[in-house]
């Protein structure tokens, strides 16, 4: 039997603990910001994750500086459109809702789907149209934004909305093309080479913002367990996502961006006691229901795919 169909299933479960770490390091990055600036912990988390994966890479026997121009070009790329991201997606914070740039960037995963053909070659199915529009519902019920619910939920707005909504906007394209650049590199680099890069230009750049801010905050012992277990699960995570793009479609794994609500209402109530509302229930049921039409439908391909090798090995007359 041959490989090739579990390729789906192992790039899912990648994804999968790729956001399930992503989601468990942005709990502790929010509980090591109670005492740091945000410049501080964006600086040491990302700095982990230049050190792990330099010194993993030797034992894996990867390369971080590749003779193939484009592959140091297609890095460079992604580690600059990355870091953007992540300021432009901060800075908006500071001045919209959270609930209202959650439901912008949300759409990011559907841009990726809808690029993913022009760039692979990928085919643009109907499941994928489904998981979008069940995810997208789904996040619009949890985060119950002003502009569909009305005013009945209490939101405080700021002064810059305007750029605020603009920032999102830049944030949600540039997020939709970090899984095409991603896939792009696996074809020439390996994905701890990415993580690598990632995390020392992060590194490197990042003292900008910190300047910018002014008064750095004094460590605590607590800050320091908080940024070392935030960068193990972001090198863990960043890992994962790359890998899981050699093996899957870069749209469907895409839209599993969505898992990461999921987890976040299972730290809410395991860890933080806070158990969601019936709107965030019912959001989650959407999303739940995108995500297992698009497991369906990949177990139900590769069934039909190890039905055909089968078929065409019964074909093969055997020798004498």
């Amino acid at each position: 039997m041959s490989n090739i169909q579990y390729k789906p299933s192992i790039a899912y479960t990648l994804a999968l603990l790729a956001h399930l770490c992503y989601c468990s390091q942005n709990y502790f990055i929010k509980q090591a910001q109670r005492n740091l600036t945000p410049a501080q912990v964006q600086y040491f988390s990302f700095l982990q994750l230049g050190i792990y994966t330099y010194f993993i890479a030797p034992y894996r026997k990867v390369p971080l500086n590749y003779k193939n121009p484009k592959g140091n070009k297609l890095l460079l790329i992604r580690s600059l459109i990355g870091m953007a991201n992540t300021y432009v997606f901060f800075s908006s914070l500071a001045l919209i809702p959270l609930s209202e740039i959650t439901v912008i960037c949300m759409v990011s995963p559907i841009l990726t789907a809808a690029m993913s053909p022009f760039f692979f070659n990928e085919k643009f199915e109907r499941v994928t149209i489904i998981n979008g529009a069940l995810s997208i519902i789904g996040v619009a019920f949890i985060a119950k934004p002003s502009f569909i619910f009305g005013n009945s939920i209490n939101i405080e707005y700021s002064d810059g909305r305007t750029l605020g909504l603009i920032l999102a906007i830049v944030s949600t394209f540039l997020g939709s093309t970090i899984p095409i650049l991603i896939k792009s590199c696996g074809s020439i680099t390996h994905p701890i080479a990415m993580s690598s890069y990632f995390g020392f230009i992060t590194a490197f750049l990042t003292p900008i913002a910190m300047l910018m801010q002014g008064k750095l905050q004094d460590f605590t012992l607590l800050d320091a367990r908080n940024l070392i277990l935030s960068g193990m699960l972001g090198t863990i995570a960043h890992i994962s996502m790359s890998t899981s793009f050699q093996y899957g479609e870069a749209g469907k794994i895409a839209l599993l961006q969505y898992s990461q609500i999921i987890f976040a209402f299972v730290y809410d109530i395991l860890i933080d006691n806070r158990h969601p509302d019936d709107y965030s229930v019912l959001g989650t049921a959407f999303i739940l229901a995108g995500f297992f039409v698009l497991m369906y439908k990949t177990a139900k391909k590769s069934k039909e795919a190890a039905k055909s090798i089968n078929e065409n090995q019964k074909l093969i007359p055997l020798k004498t």
